[in-house]
């Protein structure tokens, strides 16, 4: 189930506007919405607004804090970035995701794109099941 809803939409060249975690989940917001994606991958057309919905197996929040690695790179110098530090950025400036990666064999995903001047990889371990909701 994971391994569909990895592939049914694309993130590229989409913009997260805003991040949080609640409940045992984190939410990324796309209020441009998401590309949906044909049997090839190929874009089709723009949702409406949407809430990526990352659930994971641990409903501790602490403990999901450990799934979510964060990088930052500028001129050159790649440094990591406290996921508040994260979520203060998205807010001021947007994150303009450039692709996304998934890996089916350790449930990971890799989202790298822009905030500003600043090139971020965001990568989410250990993912139990990927949601959408559409507003």
């Amino acid at each position: 189930m994971l391994y569909e809803s990895m592939f049914k939409y694309g993130l590229h060249d989409c913009r997260i506007d805003n991040v949080f975690c609640e409940n045992g989940e984190m939410f990324l917001v796309f209020a441009s919405g998401v590309y949906e994606l044909d049997a090839t991958g190929k874009e089709t057309c723009l949702t409406p607004s949407c809430r990526m919905v990352i659930e994971f197996a641990e409903n501790d929040i602490q403990k999901i804090f450990n799934h979510i690695e964060i990088t930052r790179t500028s001129k050159g110098k790649t440094t990591d970035i406290d996921y508040n530090k994260f979520v203060e950025d998205v807010e001021k400036y947007k994150f303009d995701v450039d692709i996304n990666y998934f890996s089916r064999f350790c449930n990971t995903i890799l989202i790298e794109g822009y905030i500003s001047k600043w090139k971020y990889a965001v990568v989410i371990s250990e993912v139990e099941n990927i949601k959408y909701l559409f507003f």
